[in-house]
């Protein structure tokens, strides 16, 4: 391969106060956007999806520096905005975009640092390597981005070293197949994803992350709104495979707080569900699965201002993520702030999200006296996304709210035979 290009110096002297000049107060502030795939096939997009993901989560491992949330930079994926206007609405100085091309078993990354500011470029490199490099690759960009930082004037901490998940490297590439389908947050796409992430754990046995993924992937369709497996089925599974993560792992983040959500979910144990999620944020405090959840939970408990103050710690983190949005709607529904639960809801619609959204807003419209607007607004709602049972308990509620008692009954007798299969 040919040589990569020698570092990009950096700004010229008086270049918008970036010529080495200590950075503004607080921590430095940055966001890793979504790699642009330029390898031959379409289908490597989970690859470059994956090193995003990878070096986000390394350079969250860095003192001093705020990293924004996946969540929040894949809002940006495959559009062109202006550099200031990212840097805005997500509240960071700096931006990392880059490409991948990977052709059989060779890759090459470009990685550049953007000034929000104005777009002027910090520093850029090319990198070449063999597939089976792509743990040290990414050590070494993440080394790379601190040292550019420095010399900029940003002061961050010590960077931890990246620890390979697994040795396996085909284990490593179905894991992040199985991680490109699970952001799609469907049903269909998460038993896909299940399916590498089990053929992940089949040539390595001792990927803890795999093993999570299987978990997650049970959770999600046993419970979700959309999920479609018996919770008798799904969560006994999803339990068996967090614990195999855990016990590969004790430090594994996402296994703590998928552990909390099967607790509060499945088991009714709160208690052991705020102990996990707690342990999930102290191991990651940017990991947004624990900080909803954990929100959830206390509004459950009748805790709403602290709900909302977590969820407003994940909102902080990732001011464009639709669930945030939603999951700030139900609390403040919980809490009877009834306008600002709407506002919420409102805003996820904007973010184009409709038809749950929908279902939420004729909550709101049945306990406020609407039971009218809100039957218009749920049969929208299951004219978009089917009869869900979420959706039906709320048109049963509003046509009991109005009076017509034997459409209510006909609905509940619905939900029961759902009950019965599924």
């Amino acid at each position: 391969p040919e040589p990569p290009p020698a570092t990009t110096p950096g700004p010229p002297p008086g270049a918008a106060s970036l010529s080495g000049e200590p950075s503004p107060a607080g921590p430095p502030s940055i966001v890793v956007l979504p790699f642009i795939n330029m390898s031959p096939e379409r289908e490597n997009e989970y690859f470059s999806d994956g090193l995003t993901e990878e070096l986000t989560n390394a350079l969250d491992q860095v003192t001093g520096l705020r990293v924004a949330s996946r969540t929040s930079a894949w809002a940006f994926k495959g559009r062109e905005v202006d550099a200031r206007e990212i840097g805005a609405r997500l509240n960071v100085g700096l931006l990392i975009e880059g490409s991948v091309r990977k052709v059989g078993n060779r890759i090459r990354v470009t990685v550049q640092v953007v000034s929000a500011a104005d777009g002027y470029h910090l520093w850029s490199q090319a990198y070449d390597r063999i597939l089976t490099d792509v743990f040290a690759l990414q050590e070494e960009i993440a080394h790379a981005v601190v040292e550019a930082l420095g010399r900029h004037g940003y002061g961050v901490g010590r960077r931890l070293p990246v620890r390979p998940p697994t040795s396996v490297i085909e284990a490593y590439t179905l894991y992040l197949r199985g991680r490109y389908h699970v952001l799609r947050n469907e049903a269909d796409e998460m038993r896909l994803a299940r399916e590498y992430f089990e053929q992940a754990i089949e040539l390595d046995p001792g990927y803890a992350l795999a093993h999570a993924g299987v978990g997650h992937c049970w959770t999600m369709g046993g419970f979700e709104e959309w999920g479609d497996i018996p919770p008798l089925e799904a969560m006994p599974r999803a339990t068996a495979a967090v614990e195999r993560a855990l016990a590969l792992d004790p430090t594994l983040a996402e296994g703590h707080a998928l552990r909390g959500m099967i607790a509060m979910l499945f088991d009714y144990d709160h208690t052991d569900a705020e102990t996990r999620l707690a342990r999930a944020v102290e191991l990651q405090p940017s990991n947004l699965l624990a900080r909803l959840w954990r929100g959830i939970l206390r509004s459950t408990w009748g805790y709403h201002e602290e709900a909302i103050a977590e969820v407003m710690e994940a909102e902080h983190a990732n001011p464009v993520a639709v669930r945030v949005q939603f999951v700030l709607g139900r609390c403040y529904l919980w809490a009877e702030r009834f306008e600002e639960a709407l506002q919420r809801f409102q805003a996820v619609l904007d973010m184009g999200e409709s038809g749950l959204a929908l279902a939420w807003i004729a909550r709101v419209h049945a306990v406020t006296g609407r039971p009218d607007l809100a039957l218009t607004t749920i049969e929208s709602s299951i004219s978009r996304l089917g009869r869900l049972p979420l959706l039906l308990a709320v048109k049963g509620g509003s046509l009991a709210i109005e009076g017509r008692e034997a459409e209510a009954r006909a609905i509940l007798a619905e939900l029961e035979q759902l009950g019965a299969e599924r």
